[in-house]
């Protein structure tokens, strides 16, 4: 068609290429890597925290069975102490004092089992949560825990040192902002 109109296409192409950054991509590369290192050391740190956070769970639980054994004991004890001024009481030997005493010891016994009762069936519902169990589950631990006897304390702090997974974190965060640093110095 001839309508007398004008049209005009322009085309312009423009290629930026960059001979050299500055060592950039090798600082960022490493930057890189350390990031991937504390992603990793994260993961075991993170590891690390549900074992002790178990094994102390455990502990736990192993000290609120045995406290629990004791107040069971107590209980007797304070038990065969009211029975006997019971029957002291019967024979009128016993003081109105006396009585009140141990009824108030008994007493006390048996709210101290209730509430130790209660911290252990807490205690094994978390241990059963860190291990992600079904706390449907009933059973015992172990008190008696063999502990290694034979470490010696130069050993144990210089494994310390050089794995603990917090110290390692640190580390490379140091090494992370320093090639941060540099990267950026290099542009």
């Amino acid at each position: 068609a001839l309508d007398g109109t004008n049209q005009e296409f322009a085309i312009q192409l423009e290629v930026t290429v960059n001979l050299f950054n500055g060592f950039q991509s090798k600082y960022r590369y490493r930057q890189l890597k350390t990031l991937s290192d504390i992603g990793k050391t994260q993961l075991r740190a993170k590891m690390e925290d549900i074992v002790i956070r178990t094994y102390f769970a455990y502990l736990r639980i192993a000290e609120l069975q045995l406290r629990q054994s004791l107040v069971l004991e107590n209980i007797a004890l304070s038990y065969d102490v009211y029975q006997r001024i019971q029957e002291d009481k019967r024979f009128g030997a016993a003081t109105k004092l006396r009585e009140l005493r141990t009824d108030v010891d008994l007493k006390n016994d048996s709210t101290t089992y209730s509430t130790v009762s209660t911290n252990l069936e807490n205690a094994k519902r978390d241990l059963l949560l860190l291990l992600n169990q079904s706390d449907s589950i009933r059973y015992l631990v172990e008190e008696n825990i063999p502990f290694a006897k034979a470490l010696k304390k130069s050993d144990l702090e210089s494994d310390m040192l050089s794995q603990n997974a917090n110290l390692l974190l640190a580390q490379q965060g140091i090494i992370s902002a320093e090639q941060s640093l540099q990267q950026s110095r290099s542009r």
